[in-house]
């Protein structure tokens, strides 16, 4: 689509991609319904050359795709609920409030994605085995894992605020990471290191927080080859369960 994709609708409807990729290369733009949804399979993707604007995805089941050859897709203040996003070529950005609600995938094989440090990045799958990986320059301001299934990173990635492990599993499984913000381990949920080097540099308190309620937390370090990493600037406050093969691991 060479243009402008405008959505005419009524309060309440929604244009339904099916299964089908729509390819826009100006603005996603909502006149007066309830912007896009799709079935499992179906993608929009960004590949107009200027900025673009597309505030109105709102499909759990659909994938966003950026692959601009120049310019920024915007997110908006509000921020996306899509499937799994793929980022190659361009740049995209949010307003600093935004909230990206993703069901499975984060992928990044090229581009930027660096959003002000108030933008979260929500994983809310229950799904087992999901990924994100990140290039270098860019960065997350805030991610949440919401989900009761597993996410895990194939890259190193830079966290300029917090990371909240509010269920589920969430696991640093390659590369070097940074989290900047505090990293909080809710009740009953699991941050793991795995074959991985993280810092958590937060420095207004603690850098990890392991809670206990409903259940415990559990911060874990494998038995990984090559044996994960991790550097503290602040303290590690465990009201849950801290396991390690070898505290050596723990640098502060």
């Amino acid at each position: 689509m060479g243009s402008d994709l405008n959505l005419w609708a009524s309060s309440g409807y929604a244009l339904d991609l099916g299964t089908n990729a729509v390819l826009v290369a100006g603005n996603v733009n909502n006149n007066g319904g309830s912007g896009l949804t799709g079935a499992a399979g179906s993608r929009v993707s960004l590949n107009g050359t200027g900025t673009q604007f597309a505030l109105v995805i709102n499909s759990p089941n659909t994938d966003l795709e950026i692959n601009k050859a120049a310019g920024t897709a915007s997110m908006g203040v509000t921020g996306p609920t899509v499937r799994n996003v793929s980022l190659a070529n361009g740049t995209m950005d949010a307003g600093g409030t935004a909230t990206f609600n993703v069901g499975g995938n984060w992928t990044q094989t090229g581009g930027t994605f660096s959003p002000p440090a108030a933008t979260t990045v929500l994983f809310n799958s229950g799904a087992a085995g999901r990924t994100i990986s990140q290039t270098a320059g860019s960065r997350f301001g805030v991610i949440k894992s919401s989900g009761t299934g597993s996410i895990r990173t194939t890259s190193g990635i830079t966290v300029d605020g917090a990371l909240d492990v509010l269920n589920g599993a969430f696991e640093f499984g390659a590369g070097t990471s940074t989290v900047s913000g505090q990293a909080r381990v809710y009740g009953g949920a699991t941050l793991i290191v795995s074959s991985a080097v993280v810092n958590f540099s937060n420095t207004l308190g603690d850098s990890v927080l392991i809670d206990s309620t409903p259940a415990p937390g559990t911060f874990r370090l494998t038995t990984a080859s090559p044996s994960p990493m991790v550097g503290l600037t602040g303290t590690l406050t465990s009201r849950g369960t801290f396991e390690s093969q070898a505290i050596s691991n723990v640098i502060r």
